[in-house]
């Protein structure tokens, strides 16, 4: 990542910003622990370590900052919070953004009865928590190129 950032930095123009968007923590909830648990319980070659225990360090200000030092842009980075929740009508909307998002190639990995297994396990808490909305939070880091220097 840090190496793609660095050269995406070398084409910004004096003056010119780069803009990272990630998703926040806490991304997809309350859906994702749900979904990422029972992958991890029946295919642990695909999410090895439990999924609360690792959160992704491009969700947080502290870990973004850090890639940008990785990458060799050492300016003040600005941050965006960008508040989202999308509505889920029904568990067949949940599933829809699984297969319309990164979670898919966990689902094409597993064979048809565990794919079918991790559906009924989000429907049902979908149907028990009166789930409506999944959060789609993000964060946005905006560094400027200085114009001299």
């Amino acid at each position: 990542m840090a190496k793609a950032l660095h050269g995406l930095w070398q084409l910004v123009s004096p003056g010119g910003r780069l803009v990272l968007v990630t998703w926040a923590p806490n991304d997809m909830a309350p859906l994702k622990p749900i979904f990422m648990q029972r992958v991890h319980e029946l295919r642990p070659d695909l999410v090895p370590v439990h999924p609360a225990a690792h959160p992704s360090p491009t969700s947080t200000r502290n870990g973004l900052i850090a890639l940008f030092q990785e990458a060799g842009i050492n300016v003040p980075i600005e941050f965006v919070d960008i508040d989202h929740k999308q509505s889920i009508l029904t568990p067949e909307a949940w599933w829809e953004m699984v297969m319309g998002a990164g979670f898919r190639i966990h689902v094409d990995a597993m064979t048809q009865r565990e794919a079918a297994d991790v559906r009924a396990v989000c429907d049902a808490a979908v149907l028990r928590d009166s789930i409506t909305t999944v959060s789609c939070d993000a964060l946005m880091a905006v560094a400027t190129r200085p114009t001299t220097g």
